[in-house]
């Protein structure tokens, strides 16, 4: 005789509720995870602006019914649509991991908990307009940087030890998990209300992986983090209104997650919540590539400029071993037709043809038009892939984290060259001293796609509506008395009232402690807004977590660097990042290498007279428009390294209104005359 089913409701599961105390009680003081997010968020920024200029990804955004205008609704950067959070949500996920160029995480599960950067920035929008709108406060930088941390541990923390791929399910599940959680603080929900909304996003339907691996290998996957971050909204929005949890989800014997979609198993945790996801994520800096195959691209652009050195071509070659880890192998070790996009940029082999056949590996490498080169495919059969044990051990090692490959060229002719190895890509926490000035190049150069519209394709009604009131293209940060103010390039303005009249900002970002900002209006400029009346601009959150964010780092000038060797007419490029203590972050692109480092100066420069705010002393390189003389010359030392080993040696010489000269030596002792220029020059 069967026993009586039980009617009494359950305790929630205790995962749900540790994640809902999560974001209500943990204070995140980790000055590492605020500086790490200052960077994510710029860079995942900059991944969606980048996006924009592929039609495949924009014929997805805008309303769900064309022409609709939300009022107060969240601002999709890069466009011109005001849309609802949900709808906005899933606009801002899609751009985000469209090229499959914003962060990773690998672990027993993989993912990129930027993507949840699509709910959080939707949601604070939206409320931030309407709280304006409303005469409120609206929500700070610092709040949409701890959403993220948050976001991040927990899908980080879920994924150390659950596999979901191993069951068929696709990582974006934790995607929409901690979303939940994250919007659901955001939009001011109770502790019950959170363990309800998370209870919805558990019970829901879990996306297969079916769309990321071959034959079936499509555009979903990068769409597919925007509909999860998207439904996350959903879920908290209807939790909001008092709608009911199941509070046994994951743990209900036959019709709970884990006996329906885990084999029965329960989830295993290797730490508790804080910071640490956030403090040890991978950046995606130098390729748009998935991430398994990053350091083997890198080895690659390395044998490219060996083959060169050696008067070599790839037709040369008999076969290329990839030495790798078990990851690596059961998802991008392909072979057979690559039928899209999406199959090319998750397959190892073309991954490395590329930058081995062109010294290169971009977005635009994945399209028909690259990918229709017969020698792609002579070249990717000819690489194959073999397991290291140790590489797998030491890419699940909570201390090392490596994501190592190492690429043995053979020649036809019988000669072999020595295995080229990376076990670390440049994005990895060990390298970040070397990977984040390459990251801000990457963010430079989206911005001006998505914030200056100076380069690349604008989507279907982007323009002049998308930027904020008050704001114009090229505008750069001066900093005054703990304001920064946006303000025109060249305009030179020490203070607001300096500004010329055409000129000043609408409103002022104030700092408020080391990483929270807020917008507060200047003067009451006549809206944009077709049809609409005199009133207080309202900010575009977008446009101030760009500039918030490049401020929480200081006043900093940033370089442009530009080499000619003595022995020829090519021209190549770096960029420095002044840290305003006498040094600065250098790196510098040469013969398919990155050379990084720090410049040290060792002649101090002076000024004798400052304008306005007396707490303007020396800052190092350049002027930031509160000096009223220009500086003296100065002398720097900057030795910088690949990854190989080989060094640059640059002396470094003036930069009397911004600009300055130097010399570079390479370990050939080839001299390059090199060329500094600030880019936010003071006049």
């Amino acid at each position: 005789m069967s026993a009586h089913i039980s009617t009494k409701r359950p305790k929630p599961d205790g995962v749900l509720v540790d994640i809902a105390d999560y974001v209500l009680k943990t204070k995140i003081e980790s000055k590492a995870a605020f500086d790490t997010a200052r960077y994510c968020l710029l860079d995942t920024l900059g991944c969606g602006f980048e996006a924009l200029e592929y039609p495949a990804c924009t014929k997805l955004l805008g309303p769900v019914v064309p022409g609709t205008v939300v009022p107060n609704g969240a601002r999709v950067p890069g466009t011109s649509h005001q849309l609802d959070p949900i709808q906005a949500a899933f606009n801002i996920g899609a751009m985000i991991r469209w090229l499959d160029f914003n962060d990773t995480w690998l672990a027993a599960e993989w993912g990129h908990p930027s993507d949840n950067l699509g709910g959080i920035l939707a949601t604070a929008d939206w409320l931030s307009r309407n709280a304006v709108a409303a005469g409120r406060k609206p929500l700070t930088v610092r709040d949409v940087l701890e959403a993220m941390i948050q976001a991040h541990e927990i899908q980080g923390c879920i994924a150390l030890e659950n596999s979901f791929n191993k069951v068929g399910l696709d990582h974006v599940v934790l995607v929409k998990v901690a979303s939940t959680a994250v919007v659901g603080r955001l939009l001011g929900l109770s502790r019950d209300e959170i363990i309800n909304a998370l209870s919805l996003a558990w019970v829901d339907g879990q996306s297969l992986r079916t769309y990321r691996h071959a034959p079936n290998t499509g555009s979903r996957k990068s769409w597919a983090a925007g509909d999860a971050t998207a439904r996350a909204v959903r879920l908290a929005l209807m939790a909001r209104t008092g709608e009911m949890g199941y509070p046994s989800v994951l743990t209900a014997k036959t019709w709970g997650f884990y006996d329906v979609s885990f084999g029965g198993k329960p989830f295993k945790f290797q730490r508790p919540y804080g910071s640490y996801v956030m403090e040890n994520v991978l950046f995606k800096i130098s390729f748009p590539a998935e991430f398994h195959s990053q350091t083997a691209v890198e080895a690659a652009m390395s044998l490219h400029a060996e083959l060169a050195r050696l008067g070599r071509s790839t037709e040369d070659i008999k076969k290329i071993t990839i030495r790798t880890h078990e990851a690596c192998v059961r998802i991008i070790d392909k072979k057979g037709p690559l039928n899209n996009p999406a199959d090319r940029d998750h397959c190892i082999q073309y991954m490395v043809a590329i930058p081995l056949l062109f010294g290169r590996l971009t977005a635009q490498d994945y399209e028909d038009g690259v990918a229709a080169d017969p020698r792609i495919d002579r070249l990717r059969d000819k690489i194959v892939c073999v397991e290291d044990k140790q590489f797998t051990k030491d890419y699940h090692d909570p201390q090392k984290r490596s994501i190592a490959n190492g690429l043995t060229v053979e020649f036809k002719d019988g000669h072999k060259l020595a295995e080229v190895l990376v076990e670390y890509p440049i994005g990895h926490r060990r390298r970040r001293k070397e990977g984040m000035p390459v990251l801000m190049e990457k963010f430079r150069t989206n911005l001006a796609r998505g914030v200056r519209g100076k380069a690349g394709r604008r989507p279907p009604g982007a323009g002049a509506q998308s930027q904020t009131p008050g704001r114009h293209a090229g505008q750069r940060i001066c900093r005054h008395d703990g304001h920064l103010i946006a303000v025109q390039a060249g305009a030179g303005c020490a203070t607001v009232a300096q500004c010329p009249a055409r000129l000043r900002p609408t409103g002022r970002i104030v700092i408020k402690g080391a990483t929270s900002m807020e917008y507060s209006p200047l003067s009451p400029p006549p809206s944009r807004h077709r049809g609409g009346k005199p009133g207080t601009a309202r900010p575009d959150l977008a446009v101030l977590l760009v500039l918030g964010a490049l401020a929480l780092g200081g006043c900093a000038t940033e370089y442009e660097l530009t080499l000619m060797p003595q022995n020829s007419g090519k021209l190549v490029y770096g960029s420095a990042h002044d840290l305003g203590n006498g040094s600065a972050k250098v790196s510098i692109s040469l013969d398919d290498k990155v050379y990084s480092g720090e410049w040290v100066q060792v002649t101090r420069e002076h000024s004798t007279d400052y304008i306005g705010a007396s707490a303007w002393g020396w800052r190092g390189w350049g002027s930031y428009g509160g000096m009223e003389r220009s500086y003296g010359d100065a002398v720097a030392k900057a030795l910088l390294q690949a990854s190989d080993g080989s060094g640059l040696r640059c002396d470094l010489y003036g930069l009397t209104g911004g600009q300055g000269t130097g010399k570079c030596t390479d370990d050939k002792g080839l001299v390059y005359d090199v060329q500094i220029r600030s880019r936010n020059p003071s006049k």
